[in-house]
């Protein structure tokens, strides 16, 4: 199995988040892979700003905000697992690579924001 198949199978078993991919903005996960809307984007480039800030209070809060916004549950769909492996799959190298990065952070900040937020 390929880099791009691997980690395609593994946004599509992710929870939603926003990804930046070629100057647009993607909602992929298990329940989605769509374009985000206008109030999605802003709400993601305030996660942005708060990576830059290095403040991780707000980092997280920001986090949790961008996951309220993008969850949601659908049907199960091997189709739209399919559809987020082929389109990582078309991915340059350097897309691929920025992507890879986006979805460690992604992780990341899943595991600090739910492990506090367990534990409160």
């Amino acid at each position: 199995m390929n880099r791009a198949q691997e980690l395609g199978e593994k946004i599509a078993g992710m929870y939603n988040f926003i990804y930046e991919i070629n100057d647009d903005y993607y909602v992929l996960g298990r329940d989605y892979f769509r374009l985000c809307t206008d109030l999605e984007i802003d709400v993601y480039k305030r996660f942005k700003d708060a990576l830059d800030g290095k403040v991780e209070g707000v980092i997280i809060e920001q986090y949790k905000r961008v996951r309220r916004y993008t969850s949601d549950c659908q049907l199960n769909s091997r189709a739209r697992d399919k559809e987020i492996v082929e389109f990582v799959q078309g991915l340059r190298e350097e897309e691929l690579e920025a992507l890879s990065k986006q979805v460690d952070q992604a992780e990341l900040y899943a595991q600090v924001a739910y492990g506090k937020y367990s534990q409160q």
